[in-house]
C-alpha cells in the first residue's frame, strides 16, 4: 500500500483510524524500538537512570495514562507516510505509536538527556530529531510550502499558549492539532 507521501506501508495488523476501525499501518520490527506502555514505576525507574527528574521550569508532564495515548492515536488517525511534528516527546510513548502508523514524525525535544535517549530508543527509525527550543524553531526549513503537516503532541506546559499562536501563525502551518 502507498501512502500520502508516496511511502509504500506494509500490510499488518493495523490499529488506529479516527473512526476507530483497524486499516494497516507500517510495522517497525520489535528489536528496533521498545515501546514502553508507561506506569508511574516504569517512568521513575527511566528518569533515574538519566539522572533526572521532570522539570516545573521546562514544563514537563510525561505521558503515562495508556488509554489517554491510545486515544490521541485513534483520535488523529495519523497515516502512511503522513509528515506529523511532535513537539515535547519525552520517552516517546506517544513517538513510537506514530511511528508505528507508518508517519513520518518530526519531533522537537529540549532537554539533551530525553534527546540522547530518544536517539537511541528510536535509532532505527525514520525519526528525524530536533533538539531545540520548539518556540524558536524555524518551522519553514523542516516543512517548506507545499509540504503539508499535523501537529499532534503531548505539549509541555511552559511553552503551550507560545507554542500554539506560532502555529497559528505560520504561513505554512499544520492542518489539524491535537495537543494534550
Amino acid at each position: 500500500r502507498t501512502g500520502r507521501s508516496g511511502a509504500v506501508c506494509a500490510a499488518g495488523s493495523g490499529k488506529y483510524s479516527a473512526s476507530g476501525t483497524a486499516r494497516n499501518i507500517a510495522q517497525i520490527p520489535q528489536n528496533q524500538h521498545r515501546l514502553i506502555r508507561v506506569n508511574k514505576k516504569e517512568l521513575l525507574k527511566e528518569l533515574e537512570k538519566l539522572g533526572m527528574r521532570p522539570g516545573r521550569g521546562l514544563g514537563q508532564n510525561f505521558l503515562m495514562d495508556n488509554n489517554l495515548l491510545d486515544w490521541i492515536v485513534r483520535r488523529s488517525a495519523p497515516g502512511c507516510g503522513e509528515h506529523i511534528l511532535e513537539v515535547g516527546p519525552g520517552f516517546g510513548a506517544l513517538t513510537g505509536k506514530l511511528l508505528e502508523s507508518g508517519a513520518q514524525v518530526t519531533a522537537i525535544e529540549y532537554d539533551h538527556r530525553l534527546a540522547d535517549y530518544l536517539r537511541e530508543k528510536y535509532k532505527n527509525t525514520s525519526l528525524r530529531l530536533i533538539e531545540a527550543d520548539a518556540c524558536k524553531v524555524d518551522y519553514s526549513e523542516l516543512f517548506p510550502a507545499g509540504v503539508k503537516f499535523r501537529a499532534i503532541a503531548n505539549l509541555p506546559y511552559s511553552i503551550s499558549s507560545i507554542f500554539i499562536a506560532g502555529m497559528l501563525e505560520l504561513e505554512n502551518g499544520p492542518d489539524y492539532m491535537l495537543f494534550m
